[in-house]
């Protein structure tokens, strides 16, 4: 399995930012990972998890946890050709706009 297909989001600048910081799963590297405001943090939270959206105003799903979420996962892997509405781009895409294309930024 190649490093590609090990990840869940190829991202080249947090590829680059491992390279360049990574020196191995000593007590400094993990305190960074777990500490949300780290750069480490979120490389490898997405890398390993996938980027997240917010959604729209006024739109939230519970998870299988019952927790409130106001994001989503976004599905990395669809083409743009493909990316025509929400459940199109979204994992766990709430119903009420899964049918509905994103509103233009």
């Amino acid at each position: 399995m190649s490093l590609e297909q090990f990840m869940r989001c190829w991202d080249q600048t947090h590829v680059t930012w491992i390279k360049n910081n990574f020196t191995g799963f000593d007590i400094s590297f993990m305190d960074n990972v777990i500490n949300k405001q780290h750069k480490a943090f979120t490389v490898i939270e997405e890398l390993l998890k996938g980027k997240e959206t917010r959604l729209e105003d006024g739109i939230s799903f519970k998870d299988k946890d019952g927790t409130e979420r106001f994001d989503c996962r976004v599905k990395w892997w669809q083409p743009n050709a493909r990316r025509k509405l929400h459940g199109d781009i979204m994992m766990e895409c709430p119903a009420e706009i899964y049918d509905k294309p994103p509103n233009p930024q």
